[in-house]
Protein backbone atom coordinates (compact mmCIF):
# COMPACT_ATOMS: atom_id res chain seq x y z
CA UNK A 1 0.00 0.00 0.00
CA UNK A 2 0.78 3.54 -0.61
CA UNK A 3 0.88 6.14 1.85
CA UNK A 4 -1.80 7.37 1.30
CA UNK A 5 -3.96 4.13 1.24
CA UNK A 6 -2.25 3.21 4.65
CA UNK A 7 -3.28 6.39 6.29
CA UNK A 8 -7.17 5.51 4.76
CA UNK A 9 -6.89 2.49 5.75
CA UNK A 10 -5.96 3.34 9.41
CA UNK A 11 -8.46 6.24 9.64
CA UNK A 12 -11.47 4.45 8.37
CA UNK A 13 -10.30 1.06 9.68
CA UNK A 14 -10.82 -0.83 7.07
CA UNK A 15 -8.61 -2.89 4.21
CA UNK A 16 -6.86 -1.57 1.24
CA UNK A 17 -9.72 -3.41 -1.41
CA UNK A 18 -13.01 -1.75 0.47
CA UNK A 19 -11.66 1.61 0.12
CA UNK A 20 -12.06 0.87 -3.99
CA UNK A 21 -14.84 -1.53 -3.37
CA UNK A 22 -17.17 0.21 -0.79
CA UNK A 23 -18.35 3.82 -1.09
CA UNK A 24 -18.61 5.47 1.93
CA UNK A 25 -18.56 9.59 2.51
CA UNK A 26 -15.98 10.28 4.85
CA UNK A 27 -17.15 12.38 7.71
CA UNK A 28 -15.20 16.13 8.46
CA UNK A 29 -13.09 15.14 10.78
CA UNK A 30 -11.64 11.49 9.00
CA UNK A 31 -11.16 14.30 6.11
CA UNK A 32 -9.21 16.57 8.47
CA UNK A 33 -7.08 13.69 10.04
CA UNK A 34 -6.24 12.48 6.78
CA UNK A 35 -4.85 15.55 5.75
CA UNK A 36 -2.85 16.81 8.42
CA UNK A 37 -1.29 13.18 8.50
CA UNK A 38 -0.63 13.25 4.54
CA UNK A 39 0.58 16.73 5.18
CA UNK A 40 2.84 15.81 8.19
CA UNK A 41 4.22 12.83 5.80
CA UNK A 42 4.79 14.96 2.98
CA UNK A 43 6.53 17.13 5.29
CA UNK A 44 9.23 14.19 5.49
CA UNK A 45 7.78 12.82 8.90
CA UNK A 46 8.51 8.92 9.03
CA UNK A 47 5.12 7.35 8.23
CA UNK A 48 5.67 4.26 10.85
CA UNK A 49 5.74 7.42 13.31
CA UNK A 50 2.31 9.33 11.93
CA UNK A 51 0.51 5.97 12.26
CA UNK A 52 1.90 5.01 15.65
CA UNK A 53 2.18 1.10 14.49
CA UNK A 54 4.30 -1.21 12.74
CA UNK A 55 4.45 -4.79 11.81
CA UNK A 56 7.02 -6.75 12.64
CA UNK A 57 7.72 -10.54 12.65
CA UNK A 58 3.67 -10.87 12.71
CA UNK A 59 3.30 -8.93 15.43
CA UNK A 60 1.65 -5.39 15.76
CA UNK A 61 4.08 -3.06 17.76
CA UNK A 62 3.90 0.91 18.95
CA UNK A 63 6.15 3.01 17.59
CA UNK A 64 6.73 6.99 18.12
CA UNK A 65 9.97 9.06 17.78
CA UNK A 66 11.26 7.56 21.15
CA UNK A 67 12.57 4.47 19.32
CA UNK A 68 14.07 3.18 15.79
CA UNK A 69 11.32 2.21 13.60
CA UNK A 70 11.88 -1.50 13.12
CA UNK A 71 13.19 -2.87 9.90
CA UNK A 72 13.49 -5.65 7.80
CA UNK A 73 16.91 -6.58 8.25
CA UNK A 74 16.15 -6.89 12.16
CA UNK A 75 13.47 -9.46 11.02
CA UNK A 76 16.00 -11.54 9.70
CA UNK A 77 18.62 -11.64 12.96
CA UNK A 78 15.03 -12.41 14.75
CA UNK A 79 14.57 -15.44 12.07
CA UNK A 80 18.06 -16.89 12.21
CA UNK A 81 18.30 -16.65 16.15
CA UNK A 82 14.84 -19.07 15.80
CA UNK A 83 16.37 -21.48 13.42
CA UNK A 84 19.26 -21.72 14.87
CA UNK A 85 17.56 -22.45 18.79
CA UNK A 86 14.45 -23.87 17.31
CA UNK A 87 13.47 -27.27 19.37
CA UNK A 88 14.92 -25.70 22.68
CA UNK A 89 13.12 -24.88 25.45
CA UNK A 90 13.37 -22.97 28.48
CA UNK A 91 16.12 -20.68 27.21
CA UNK A 92 17.14 -16.84 28.26
CA UNK A 93 17.80 -13.95 26.33
CA UNK A 94 19.28 -11.13 26.85
CA UNK A 95 18.12 -8.38 24.16
CA UNK A 96 20.59 -4.97 24.79
CA UNK A 97 19.14 -1.97 23.46
CA UNK A 98 15.45 -3.37 22.86
CA UNK A 99 14.32 -0.11 21.88
CA UNK A 100 10.23 -1.05 20.83
CA UNK A 101 10.81 -4.14 22.30
CA UNK A 102 10.57 -5.77 18.57
CA UNK A 103 13.29 -8.32 19.40
CA UNK A 104 12.55 -9.01 23.03
CA UNK A 105 8.73 -9.53 22.34
CA UNK A 106 9.42 -11.60 18.59
CA UNK A 107 11.54 -14.09 21.18
CA UNK A 108 9.29 -13.87 23.56
CA UNK A 109 6.66 -15.09 21.03
CA UNK A 110 8.67 -18.24 19.51
CA UNK A 111 9.62 -19.50 22.60
CA UNK A 112 6.81 -19.53 24.96
CA UNK A 113 8.88 -20.93 27.88
CA UNK A 114 11.89 -18.60 27.67
CA UNK A 115 12.83 -15.71 29.90
CA UNK A 116 14.19 -12.41 28.33
CA UNK A 117 15.81 -9.06 29.99
CA UNK A 118 15.50 -6.06 27.68
CA UNK A 119 17.97 -3.14 28.32
CA UNK A 120 17.28 0.18 26.78
CA UNK A 121 18.60 3.80 28.20
CA UNK A 122 15.82 5.61 27.54
CA UNK A 123 12.86 5.48 29.88
CA UNK A 124 10.58 6.74 27.25
CA UNK A 125 11.53 3.55 24.90
CA UNK A 126 11.20 1.36 27.88
CA UNK A 127 7.65 2.58 28.51
CA UNK A 128 6.70 2.08 25.28
CA UNK A 129 8.55 -1.61 24.84
CA UNK A 130 6.14 -2.40 28.14
CA UNK A 131 2.93 -1.55 26.41
CA UNK A 132 4.16 -3.10 23.26
CA UNK A 133 5.01 -6.69 25.80
CA UNK A 134 1.69 -6.12 27.25
CA UNK A 135 -0.41 -5.75 23.48
CA UNK A 136 1.08 -9.01 22.37
CA UNK A 137 0.74 -11.01 25.80
CA UNK A 138 4.17 -11.51 26.90
CA UNK A 139 5.08 -9.20 29.58
CA UNK A 140 5.36 -11.96 32.09
CA UNK A 141 8.62 -13.24 30.22
CA UNK A 142 10.08 -9.98 29.79
CA UNK A 143 12.05 -8.02 32.63
CA UNK A 144 12.72 -4.47 31.15
CA UNK A 145 15.54 -2.69 32.58
CA UNK A 146 16.21 1.14 31.79
CA UNK A 147 19.62 1.01 32.03
CA UNK A 148 23.03 2.47 29.90
CA UNK A 149 24.17 -0.50 28.05
CA UNK A 150 27.71 0.14 29.38
CA UNK A 151 26.80 0.47 33.05
CA UNK A 152 24.31 -2.32 33.10
CA UNK A 153 27.09 -4.59 31.47
CA UNK A 154 30.06 -4.20 34.06
CA UNK A 155 27.84 -3.85 37.06
CA UNK A 156 25.45 -6.13 36.68
CA UNK A 157 27.27 -9.15 35.38
CA UNK A 158 26.66 -12.40 37.93
CA UNK A 159 23.97 -10.69 39.01
CA UNK A 160 21.62 -12.08 36.82
CA UNK A 161 22.21 -15.99 35.57
CA UNK A 162 23.96 -16.59 32.26
CA UNK A 163 21.98 -16.37 29.13
CA UNK A 164 21.56 -18.77 25.85
CA UNK A 165 21.73 -16.17 24.01
CA UNK A 166 22.45 -12.32 24.08
CA UNK A 167 21.37 -10.33 21.18
CA UNK A 168 21.75 -6.78 20.01
CA UNK A 169 20.69 -4.09 16.99
CA UNK A 170 23.14 -1.29 18.38
CA UNK A 171 23.45 1.74 16.57
CA UNK A 172 26.01 1.35 13.37
CA UNK A 173 25.97 4.50 11.94
CA UNK A 174 29.19 6.17 12.27
CA UNK A 175 28.55 9.67 13.28
CA UNK A 176 30.35 11.46 10.06
CA UNK A 177 27.19 9.76 8.29
CA UNK A 178 24.63 11.19 10.19
CA UNK A 179 24.25 14.03 8.87
CA UNK A 180 23.90 12.43 5.12
CA UNK A 181 20.57 9.86 6.01
CA UNK A 182 17.72 10.69 4.32
CA UNK A 183 15.36 13.30 6.11
CA UNK A 184 13.38 10.80 7.48
CA UNK A 185 15.28 8.76 9.00
CA UNK A 186 17.26 11.94 10.88
CA UNK A 187 14.11 12.17 12.37
CA UNK A 188 14.37 9.11 14.68
CA UNK A 189 16.32 8.91 17.66
CA UNK A 190 19.98 9.82 17.72
CA UNK A 191 20.53 8.15 20.00
CA UNK A 192 19.59 4.66 18.39
CA UNK A 193 21.38 5.23 15.43
CA UNK A 194 24.87 6.58 16.18
CA UNK A 195 27.83 3.93 16.61
CA UNK A 196 30.54 6.30 17.05
CA UNK A 197 33.37 7.41 15.12
CA UNK A 198 33.59 3.99 12.87
CA UNK A 199 29.57 2.82 13.45
CA UNK A 200 31.09 -0.11 15.68
CA UNK A 201 31.32 1.31 19.41
CA UNK A 202 28.89 -0.62 20.51
CA UNK A 203 30.58 -3.49 19.26
CA UNK A 204 34.01 -3.01 20.77
CA UNK A 205 31.40 -2.17 24.01
CA UNK A 206 29.39 -5.81 24.25
CA UNK A 207 32.34 -7.87 22.81
CA UNK A 208 34.63 -8.04 26.45
CA UNK A 209 31.65 -8.72 28.09
CA UNK A 210 29.95 -11.56 26.40
CA UNK A 211 31.67 -14.78 28.48
CA UNK A 212 30.56 -12.98 31.60
CA UNK A 213 27.09 -13.07 30.31
CA UNK A 214 26.53 -16.23 28.04
CA UNK A 215 27.01 -19.76 28.70
CA UNK A 216 29.48 -21.66 27.36
CA UNK A 217 27.75 -22.67 23.93
CA UNK A 218 25.40 -19.86 24.07
CA UNK A 219 25.41 -17.22 21.00
CA UNK A 220 25.75 -13.79 20.64
CA UNK A 221 23.76 -12.25 17.51
CA UNK A 222 24.62 -8.71 16.39
CA UNK A 223 23.09 -6.88 13.68
CA UNK A 224 25.98 -4.79 11.57
CA UNK A 225 26.15 -2.65 9.17
CA UNK A 226 26.81 -3.75 5.30
CA UNK A 227 30.17 -2.79 5.32
CA UNK A 228 31.44 -4.20 9.10
CA UNK A 229 31.96 -7.63 8.70
CA UNK A 230 35.89 -7.15 8.72
CA UNK A 231 35.37 -4.95 11.61
CA UNK A 232 33.33 -6.92 14.64
CA UNK A 233 35.38 -10.32 13.36
CA UNK A 234 38.71 -8.13 14.45
CA UNK A 235 37.05 -7.21 17.64
CA UNK A 236 35.81 -10.36 18.36
CA UNK A 237 39.91 -11.84 17.38
CA UNK A 238 40.68 -9.59 19.92
CA UNK A 239 39.85 -11.37 22.99
CA UNK A 240 41.54 -14.63 24.64
CA UNK A 241 38.02 -16.71 24.21
CA UNK A 242 37.29 -18.74 21.00
CA UNK A 243 34.45 -17.85 19.07
CA UNK A 244 33.09 -19.98 16.17
CA UNK A 245 31.33 -17.22 13.64
CA UNK A 246 29.24 -17.02 10.96
CA UNK A 247 27.83 -14.37 8.92
CA UNK A 248 24.52 -14.02 7.05
CA UNK A 249 23.27 -11.93 4.69
CA UNK A 250 20.00 -9.25 4.21
CA UNK A 251 17.65 -9.31 1.68
CA UNK A 252 19.97 -7.63 -1.06
CA UNK A 253 23.05 -10.15 -0.19
CA UNK A 254 24.82 -7.19 2.33
CA UNK A 255 26.26 -9.09 5.29
CA UNK A 256 24.10 -7.87 8.17
CA UNK A 257 24.24 -10.71 10.71
CA UNK A 258 26.85 -11.35 13.06
CA UNK A 259 26.47 -14.82 14.27
CA UNK A 260 29.13 -16.01 17.31
CA UNK A 261 29.26 -18.92 19.97
CA UNK A 262 31.48 -19.21 22.31
CA UNK A 263 32.66 -22.37 21.75
CA UNK A 264 35.48 -23.20 23.99
CA UNK A 265 38.55 -21.08 26.40
CA UNK A 266 42.23 -21.29 25.18
CA UNK A 267 44.78 -23.73 26.75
Amino acid sequence: MNATEQILTKILKCRRVDLYTKEREMKDFERAVATQMLERFESGEPLQYILGEIAFCDLSLKVNRNVLIPRFETEILVDRIIFTLQGLSDLTFLDLGTGSGNIAISLAKAFPNSRVFAVDISPEAVGLAKENAAGNGVEKQITFICEDMHTFLEEQAGKIAPFDCVVSNPPYISTKEIACLPPDVRQEPVLALDGGEDGCRYYRLIAPHLTSWLKMGGYCFLEIGETQKEKVAHIFEQHPESWQTNIWPDYTGADRIFQAQWIRKHG
